[in-house]
C-alpha cells in the first residue's frame, strides 16, 4: 500500500507542471490509483480497461481521468449501493472520429 501511495504522489509530484499526458500515462496513474481503492472496496471494485488502440497516441489533460474515476467509485461502490449486487459504473475511452472500415 505504501508502495502504490508513493506511486501516486511521485505522479502527482513530478507531473503537476506538464499540461499534457498520454493516454498510456493517465491509464497507468489510474492502474496505480484503483489498486488501492481495490483495498478499499475489495471485491465490489471491478475493473476492466476497454481502449481502443487508435487514441494511445492522444494526449489528454493531466490528471483529468483520476477525478472522474474517483467520483464514479464513491458514488457507485460507496455506503448507499453498498447491498445492491451489480451496483457500479462504466466508462469507456474511445476515439469518436477514427473512421472504421
Amino acid at each position: 500500500m505504501i508502495v502504490r501511495l508513493a506511486k501516486i504522489f511521485h505522479h502527482v509530484l513530478t507531473d503537476h507542471d506538464c499540461p499534457f499526458s498520454t493516454i498510456p500515462e493517465e491509464i497507468f496513474f489510474l492502474q496505480t490509483y484503483l489498486e488501492i481503492e481495490k483495498v478499499r472496496f475489495g471485491d465490489r471494485l471491478q475493473v476492466n480497461f476497454d481502449i481502443q488502440e487508435s487514441v494511445t497516441h492522444l494526449s489528454a489533460p493531466t490528471l483529468i481521468l483520476q477525478p472522474l474515476v474517483e467520483n464514479s467509485t464513491g458514488l457507485g461502490l460507496g455506503p448507499k449501493f453498498e447491498n445492491q449486487p451489480g451496483a457500479g459504473s462504466r466508462a469507456r475511452i474511445f476515439n469518436s472520429h477514427s473512421t472504421a472500415a
